[in-house]
């Protein structure tokens, strides 16, 4: 017996519901069954309707949610014509003035305090000094907290919590320029404290500055008659003698220069020892030469745009020009113009150039001090040159009474030879010193 079944769907627009039907027929006609005009049995099956679910929605939490509070009013002052008027003593007038300020400035505190922060916050923009600043920044964000606090309900949280985040960040900076400032060093020997009192000190360098100084530092030890640097050898690092003498000599007959060597005593012509920095000026030249490149602007060292000849809409990029500062720059090499040689057993302080940038970087008070006591150092330098450059031009015979008059008889040898100019046939002699047997 052939057997089939054809299924279709049909839509009963009274119930509203969707029906399938699945039509069979066969050779033989059944009976009891309802069948089409074609005569084939007709089977109907309910089909329900898919339910889908309604998409949630996510809201603000109510502490998120914006609340628009007006400000809170203030009250005017009590008029103290009233008091005056009043037929009480004096004591009674005072005593009734003072309470109705206290009560006005109780029921205004918030207020007062708002006004006193914003106060604050306005002299921190004109204060040169970044401890004052943070100091009056974090009291106007104080301010503004005591004042979210103090409103009536509902409260607002937000606000006060910013302001809270605000006030810690300033704390813990102002403790760290504390610290930095005024805070006792823990790790320095006497001779790191000896260092930092002669060189340091008196450019305004904290010993906890100094500290941080010396944690990068990298402490060379030189034997004697070791060259330290030779002339033309570029210089990565600044060196600091912290013990020892080390001379700056020039030339094939190695004259030394006074302005540029420290001996054990420590001390120039004009009493500082400008001498136990070396390479502080190459140091100086790169930090400046720094700076100048980052206020180049990038559309002046990589690229410049041109038109091109298709027309004014469209554009081609080329490389520009190479800028001057840029390669002034790029091409600096400083290179030493002494050779520094140990006259004994000696202990210098090493600086490497990006490390040393790097801590510049950390403190506005740090690299103040530092490039002053380096500035200091090639001042110093100079004149010491002069000096010397003017004691060449004198007679031997006047310096050796002179000598002979302050400190008794002295070795002649140890200024004629110290100079650029004049008497450069004389050899380098160690210093001796005889003092008058009274």
């Amino acid at each position: 017996m052939l057997r089939a079944t054809i299924s279709s769907s049909i839509y009963h627009a009274k119930t509203g519901v969707l029906c399938r039907q699945s039509v069979g027929f066969s050779t033989v006609q059944g009976r009891g069954m309802k069948q089409d005009k074609y005569r084939r049995k007709i089977i109907r099956r309910v089909i329900r309707p898919i339910e889908r679910k309604p998409k949630k929605t996510w809201k603000l939490p109510e502490i998120m949610t914006p609340t628009s509070l007006a400000p809170k009013t203030t009250k005017p002052l009590p008029d103290v014509k009233k008091i005056v008027k009043s037929k009480a003593s004096n004591k009674q007038k005072a005593s009734k003035a003072w309470h109705d300020i206290l009560a006005w400035m109780k029921e205004n505190s918030g207020v007062i305090v708002l006004n006193f922060g914003s106060l604050c916050t306005l002299t921190a923009f004109t204060r040169s000094d970044i401890l004052e600043l943070r100091c009056l920044s974090m009291t106007g964000s104080i301010s503004s907290v005591l004042y979210f606090l103090s409103l009536p309900p509902p409260k607002v949280w937000f606000p006060p919590l910013w302001s809270s985040v605000f006030a810690s960040v300033n704390a813990y900076k102002v403790y760290f320029i504390l610290e930095e400032r005024k805070g006792k060093p823990q790790f320095l020997t006497q001779e790191e404290l000896n260092v930092y009192e002669e060189h340091f000190k008196p450019h305004g360098v904290t010993p906890r500055m100094f500290e941080k100084l010396i944690h990068i530092a990298t402490v060379v030890k030189i034997d004697k008659g070791k060259v330290l640097i030779e002339n033309g050898e570029d210089l990565h690092s600044v060196y600091l003698v912290k013990s020892g003498a080390i001379d700056g000599v020039t030339g094939s007959l190695k004259r030394r220069v006074t302005a540029a060597s420290t001996d054990r005593d420590g001390h120039n012509e004009n009493g500082s020892n400008s001498g136990a920095w070396i390479g502080e000026l190459a140091f100086l030249d790169v930090l400046s030469q720094k700076d100048a490149k980052k206020m180049i602007p990038k559309s002046e060292q990589n690229t410049k745009t041109t038109l091109s000849e298709k027309g004014a809409n469209e554009s081609t990029s080329q490389p520009s020009e190479p800028h001057p500062e840029t390669d002034r720059v790029a091409q600096a090499k400083q290179k030493a113009i002494l050779t520094y040689v140990a006259t004994e057993d000696s202990v210098v302080y090493q600086f490497d150039h990006k490390e040393l940038r790097d801590l510049l970087k950390s403190s506005a008070d740090l690299r103040a001090g530092i490039t002053r006591a380096m500035t200091s150092a090639v001042v110093n330098k100079v004149i010491n040159l002069y000096f010397s450059k003017m004691d060449a031009d004198r007679p031997l015979w006047q310096k050796w009474l002179e000598d002979n008059w302050k400190t008794g008889v002295k070795d002649v040898d140890r200024d004629s030879d110290v100079h650029l100019g004049g008497m450069s046939s004389l050899k380098i002699v160690n210093i001796t010193e005889v003092k008058k047997q009274g």
